[in-house]
Formats: structure tokens, sequence, C-alpha cells
């Protein structure tokens, strides 16, 4: 064998992919060769590397899809059917192809782009051969604590030159920069319950606890409502929100502001305008752009998904971007699938509908048709798992929404107080009582139901539900 086929070959060699006469024939030639022997200790080395640098990416793929493989569970039919016909728990088996490849790249977009970090919080504690690692004895109150970190976080304190490292769980004084590194995340809290996430490659000034610059990077804010006003001064603008949750960039060529609850004004020289939830607006320099409408907020924020996964499959936050995606598959079957196609589906597709219906996704300019058409499948496809999204989707605005919920519930349930009819004429105060009736009975029952969700999802208008008495 010749130098050059065995190089060609080593890569395989390493991989365990050559068949049993060419790997005998590349060991016979490692054996008299040197430099090839050496090609392949490096090869070998490498692989070792980059299987330890992608193993933290792989374990937080696992954590986010396990969240979203918990809920989807959650929709398996009570009485299985026999294993000769059982089709697969994930409602994508059967799908088409089209359907198949737009459910993967939604998955995709949360747990398997490139950059996903570590799934477990790294614990930094600043070196014992350096005691000045902490902040000075005398500095004032803390205005922020490092609550989880990827890796290294750096601080320099107000006064100071020199950069140094913070341990999870450091508080941080007024007047303090911090920046992350390479493929480095972080999460500070205020002593008022905000919350500052830093994306990696980025620099800050924590001025006070709801005051802070952002020199360069990413760094994403949910913020407490106080009386103060929480601040961020960003390029030649001020960031303003009193209460509410907003994502912000910054690099060379222009700054990005993407806000995903509430509202936050943004000034810049003489300009003003106010950004609302499901919006971003860019500008460079001090030209502001005109905000624009934020189809898929999960995807623009993608970066905090791992720090969402650091702290656990139960996180609220990281809950809702699942139902997120549940409600984004939704969507995609009920505009790209014939209905005979999603109902072929059975009850793999109950979840997602739910989802869609719920969300506001299905409130969206020209979608009141479709939400109504996944209301009626729904209610004709979904199993006993169903029950507690059907209970919810009774104290939705919209009567025919209420009318479809009713009828699954009747189906599945046969209680009284689920017979649809009434459901849909009625003024939605008038079924409060039936309401309450039915979300007390699924509190009295629902172990009877294993596999369903034990608590009844909340709509964002419910119904008034009257208290007892």
């Amino acid at each position: 064998m010749q130098c050059d086929r065995c190089l060609n070959l080593l890569p395989a060699h390493v991989d365990g992919e050559l068949s049993r006469a060419e790997t005998a024939e590349v060991e016979a030639h490692l054996v008299g060769c040197a430099a090839c022997q050496a090609e392949l200790d490096a090869l070998a080395a490498q692989d070792v590397a980059l299987d330890g640098a992608f193993a933290p990416r792989r374990a937080a793929a696992e954590g986010v899809a396990t969240a979203a493989l918990e809920r989807i569970a959650t929709l398996a039919p009570a009485q299985a059917a026999p294993p000769a016909v059982r089709q697969p728990r994930f409602w994508l088996g059967p799908v088409k192809l089209f359907a198949a490849a737009a459910a993967g790249f939604l998955l995709a977009v949360l747990i398997l782009r490139p950059g996903t970090p570590p799934p477990a919080p790294v614990v930094i504690a600043p070196p014992t051969t350096h005691p000045a690692a902490r902040p000075p004895a005398t500095a004032p109150a803390p205005i922020a604590t490092l609550a989880l970190a990827t890796g290294a976080i750096e601080v320099c304190y107000s006064g100071d030159a020199d950069w140094r490292p913070l341990a999870t769980g450091g508080a941080v004084p007024a007047d303090t920069r911090v920046r992350t590194g390479a493929k480095v995340r972080c999460e500070f809290k205020t002593p008022d319950g905000s919350e500052i996430r830093l994306n990696e490659l980025t620099e800050v000034h924590l001025r006070t606890p709801r005051t802070f610059d952002l020199s360069a990077g990413r760094a994403w804010s949910t913020v407490a409502k106080a009386p103060e006003p929480f601040r961020v001064q960003v390029a030649a603008a001020v960031l303003t929100a009193m209460g509410t949750q907003f994502d912000v960039q910054a690099d060379p060529r222009k700054t990005v502001l993407t806000v995903l609850e509430g509202a936050v004004a943004v000034r810049a020289a003489q300009q003003e305008q106010t950004v609302r939830a499901g919006h971003r607006v860019e500008w460079v320099g001090d030209s502001l752009g005109t905000a624009q409408r934020v189809y898929n907020l999960v995807e623009a924020t993608r970066w905090v998904n791992e720090l969402l996964v650091l702290k656990g499959n139960d996180n609220p936050e990281l809950a809702a971007r699942v139902n997120d995606l549940m409600a984004q598959l939704g969507q995609a079957k009920m505009e790209h699938l014939a209905e005979q196609e999603i109902r072929s589906l059975g009850f793999h597709c109950a979840g997602p509908l739910g989802e869609y219906v719920r969300s506001d996704r299905s409130a969206e300019p020209g979608a009141h048709e479709r939400r109504i058409s996944a209301a009626r499948i729904l209610a004709d496809v979904a199993t006993t798992a169903s029950i507690p999204d059907l209970i919810s989707l009774l104290a939705d605005a919209d009567g025919d929404v209420r009318y479809h919920a009713a009828r699954g519930l009747h189906r599945l349930t046969n209680q009284e107080q689920a017979r649809p009819e009434a459901w849909r004429t009625k003024p939605p105060a008038q079924m409060a009582s039936e309401y309450r009736a039915m979300h007390d009975w699924w509190m009295k029952n629902r172990d009877r139901y294993p596999g369903a969700s034990k608590e009844i999802p909340t709509l964002h208008t419910p119904l008034p539900v009257p208290s007892k008495r």
C-alpha cells in the first residue's frame, strides 16, 4: 500500500468504517511507516477532542428534547392499540414529507442549532492563589448575583483596571463591568427579581440594579415591575422598560431590539418610538428604523435555550417555549395539509392542534377559519389525554371553539355539563358555573386518566369563574 492511499483511508479507519480487508491492509502499512502512524495519532487525538466538544451540545439538546417529548407523551391514549397495528407515539410518524420536514426544521431550531451549550451550570470559582478576585471589603451592597454560567465569567470592579473571574453565586457591586468569552453564557439576578442574561462575547457595565450599558454582544432582560424604570444604554440609544422582556444585540454594523413581552421605549437623538411585544427594530448610529413583526420569537432568541435547559425541564419558561413549538407544528399542519391528511394522523395531532388553538398564532389576521377547523378536528380525534386541553378551551372567547371543545369532552366523558349546544349560543359569562363544574370534575377524577396532564392549561382571556360558596 502506498502512503497516499493509506492517508486517504485513515479517517474512515478512525471511524471504524473500513472493511476487514482494508483494515488489515492499513494496519500492515502502519507497522512500517512512521509518517502515516503519526498522522493516525493526530487524527485519533482530534476525534477525541471533537467528541468532547460536541458532548455538551448533545446533552443540552437532549434536555430540551426531553421536555418536548414529555409534552408529546401526554398525548398518547390511555388504551393503546395492539402492538401489531400501533402507530409510533411521536405524531409525525405517518405525516407526509412536507409536514415532516417543517416539523423537523422547527425542532432543529430549538435544540440543534450550532452553538448549543452545556447542559449543566459550570460553577466557576476564583483561583485560590488570587485573593484579589473578590470585591473589596468596603464594596457597597450588591446589585446583582451570578445565577448561572456555562464557563468563566470575568468582572472588572469600579476603580480597578484588572479583569478577574467571578464565582457562580458571586455578587457584584454597582458600577461593575462584566464580560463573557467564546461559548460562554450567563444569567444575573437582581434584588428586585429582574434577570439579565448575557450571550457569548458580550460586555456590559452594570451600573445599578435597573441600569446597564451594553458595549458589545447580546443581552436579554426580564424586567420585574417596579416604580423605577429599567434602562439600557446601547450604541446611541436608550431603552426604557417598566416591566417587560426583551433581547438586544449590538455589533459594529447595527443594533437590534426584539421585544417578547410588554413594550420598550427606544430613544435615539431626536427620535423616539415604542416597540411592542412580537416586534423588533433595528438602527445604525442614531437612525431608528421602523418596527417589524417577528413571527417566530423562539427562533429569534434561540441562544437563551441553553440557560433554560440548565434550570431543568420543569422550568416554566422552557415549558412555554416547548408549547410554542407545538403550536408552530399545529399551525404548519393547518396551513399546509388537507383536513383529511391531518385527520389521518389520529390522536398524534391532538397536542399540536390544541396548542395552536390556544396560542396567539391562531388569532392572527386571516386565521379564524383555520382556528375553527383545528378545534373541530381536535374534538374528533382527541383521546382522554387531551381532556385538560379541551376543558381549557371551554373558556375561549369564540363560541365555535367552545362548542367543539364541549363536543369533544362530551364524547370522552359523557358529563352532562359538557353538552355542546349551550356552549355555542350562550354568552360566556352564563357558562361560568358549567366551566367550574367541569374543572372540579377533572380535579376529582384526573388520577383515573394516566398520561394526561394533571393541570388545566390557562388561556389568555379565560371566562370569569365564580368562587365556590
